[in-house]
């Protein structure tokens, strides 16, 4: 009994910060866009910075049922602008990216956030984050390329979706191909356990922690003299995961 309402209190908790801090942020949103002129920033550094503050709040006010454990949160920023590299195990993994020092990142996003968070769409588009599905590879790149000539960091989830099972599915190298057309390191962000607290296709938020790990970056330069360089980049990084992990590469 005490566990099935633990459960429910974490739902209501959760849920309902999600729909307060959404609404507040939309209707702030207009002021906050305002202040792009003084600081002398671009709509997208404003909303990016935005967007890093609204998973910082949502992530302090559901910390009775879901806390985050965090190792290393400096290194992105340390070593900006860089390529990051996340697997993928629940919508809540964007969320922890405010966990981090560095709020100014681009992501590489399908067109589901459009379809599924149209109340949002606007603002990601104003953001400047780069959709991937059905856009030539030559565009990918000089959106990136100029993402990051801005100082921005770029970041994806190789796996391409979210795991069902928490498995560290198979990687595609478009963004280590990017890490080497760019010339820029690659910092594994390893997330463990958010799968728990909310997995792929459910509603329910279950108590829990969650661990981020962000790995040492790894320079793209040293896969230069392979035959395939971003392929050998994307191998090594899975293997990063994989230890971290704790998953046994087949055999």
């Amino acid at each position: 009994m005490a566990k099935t309402i633990s459960l429910i209190a974490a739902n209501v908790w959760c849920w309902g910060w999600l729909i307060i801090v959404s609404m507040a942020t939309l209707l702030v949103a207009p002021l906050w866009l305002l202040t792009a002129k003084p600081r002398g920033w671009s709509l997208a550094r404003v909303i990016r910075e935005g967007a890093w503050l609204y998973g910082w709040v949502y992530l302090a006010c559901i910390r009775p049922f879901v806390r985050v454990e965090v190792v290393n949160p400096h290194l992105v920023k340390e070593h900006s602008p860089v390529i990051m590299a996340g697997n993928h195990q629940s919508w809540l993994d964007l969320m922890l990216l405010a966990t981090q020092k560095e709020r100014n990142f681009c992501i590489l996003v399908g067109t589901w956030p459009f379809k599924r968070l149209f109340f949002f769409g606007p603002l990601i588009k104003l953001a400047r984050n780069v959709t991937t599905e059905g856009v030539a590879a030559d565009e990918i790149l000089r959106q990136c390329h100029r993402e990051v000539a801005t100082g921005a960091c770029i970041l994806g989830y190789p796996e391409g979706t979210r795991s069902f099972d928490g498995s560290l599915g198979r990687f595609h190298s478009g963004l280590f191909k990017l890490a080497v057309e760019l010339n820029l390191p690659v910092v594994p962000v390893i997330v463990k356990n958010s799968r728990r607290i909310i997995s792929k296709g459910s509603l329910i938020f279950r108590p829990g922690c969650i661990k981020i790990i962000f790995e040492p970056p790894i320079g793209s330069q040293m896969f230069a003299g392979e035959p395939i360089p971003h392929r050998a980049l994307s191998k090594y990084v899975r293997q990063r995961f994989l230890k971290a992990l704790t998953i046994a590469p087949p055999q």
